[in-house]
């Protein structure tokens, strides 16, 4: 059944990023429409959580837990539960690395919009 949703998420992928509706042409723009399509569900259209996954503008983070390595390799292997008891992060072999850069620039560019300084 998880090939399936792979399948089915990896056509999604593919179908956003190759149509016109990229969320603009910016980096940002087009890793706004990957994130919304793989990752909204659990961290929320603005970033700020959901009920299945945590924020990605907390400040509570380490400086390590957010830097562009580790968002790479969270999507890549996925991420075991840790303080916000909501369960593990599948992992998402569906997005190769482009995708996962594009996510990123649209994280970073959130957080600047936020105020919040990124981290590298």
């Amino acid at each position: 059944m998880s090939w399936i949703a792979s399948a089915v998420t990896a056509g999604l992928v593919l179908l956003a990023t190759s149509c016109g509706d990229d969320g603009g042409d910016s980096a940002a723009g087009r890793g706004a429409a990957i994130y919304r399509a793989n990752c909204s569900a659990c961290h929320g259209d603005d970033l700020r959580g959901a009920a299945t996954g945590p924020s990605l503008l907390l400040t509570i983070y380490g400086p390590d837990e957010l830097s562009d390595e580790a968002i790479r390799d969270a999507v890549r292997n996925g991420v075991a539960e840790q303080r916000f008891e909501l369960g593990e992060m599948p992992a998402n072999g569906a997005l190769g690395d482009q995708q996962i850069d594009l996510i990123i620039d649209h994280i970073r560019s959130v957080q600047a919009t936020e105020g919040l300084e990124p981290v590298p």
